[in-house]
């Protein structure tokens, strides 16, 4: 991030609200990926591939001689907490620089002088979380899978908190199945705000209204309609203050 900060130029207020995201969404995936891991409560390959004759699948053999390359940490194995939290962070500072094209170096920490330079948040993403593959104390899916759940720890962080104040009243949508959705609503805390809706953006109903709050409001709404009818709905926010 502090490289991010000075290569951007990024000033003091944008970079403390980048700090803070980042933050926020490490502290989010971390508690994602460790409720995900004693979850499932998968083994590492060590485990599985040194004890691969009591798996009950006579496809796979024992190879005790096996060894990783990094020491395996004394937790389960799925979800990758490195594909996780790199993600998380990756996803978020999209959100906040409005691009994933962002060129940036970082120092390793185990091994003095030595630095890596990407040219995109995701492929530093990407890297992190191979290199755990690489040492031989993750699997593939264990990397896909924190992955997928750092990305959507960093979306939710991403566009629901800490946005900035020119952006607000802010409104979007998610897909929540095929017949639902969820509206997420943005104002300044205690602010009074209308919410509208509409099927041809020229005559607009006020349907409800919300108080900001942290981390803003979230609507579920099933839309009126029989299934594989198409019906195009648009939403607005305004401010009642």
């Amino acid at each position: 991030v502090r490289d991010i900060v000075l290569t951007q130029a990024i000033d003091l207020l944008e970079a403390s609200r980048m700090y803070a995201l980042v933050g926020l969404a490490q502290a989010d995936a971390a508690i994602a990926c460790w409720e995900a891991k004693y979850r499932y409560n998968l083994w590492r390959p060590i485990t599985a591939i040194q004890r691969g004759d009591e798996d009950g699948n006579p496809l796979t053999s024992a190879d005790p001689d096996w060894d990783h390359y990094l020491v395996s940490p004394s937790f389960p194995e799925y979800p990758s907490g490195h594909s996780t939290f790199s993600w998380a962070s990756a996803t978020v500072l999209r959100f906040v620089c409005g691009t994933d094209h962002v060129a940036f170096r970082v120092q390793s920490d185990s091994v003095p002088g030595v630095e890596r330079g990407f040219d995109r948040l995701s492929d530093c993403a990407t890297e992190v979380g191979r290199s755990r593959i690489y040492g031989g104390i993750h699997f593939q899916f264990g990397n896909e899978g924190g992955k997928r759940s750092g990305k959507a720890v960093g979306e939710f962080v991403g566009k629901n908190y800490l946005l900035a104040r020119e952006r607000l009243p802010a409104i979007h949508a998610e897909v929540w199945g095929k017949q639902t959705f969820r509206l997420s609503v943005h104002g300044e805390l205690g602010t009074r705000l209308q919410l509208w809706i509409s099927n041809d953006l020229r005559h607009w109903e006020p349907i409800m209204e919300v108080v900001g709050q942290r981390g803003g409001v979230h609507i579920p709404l099933h839309p009126e309609g029989s299934e594989g009818t198409s019906n195009t709905l648009f939403f607005r926010v305004t401010s009642l203050e």
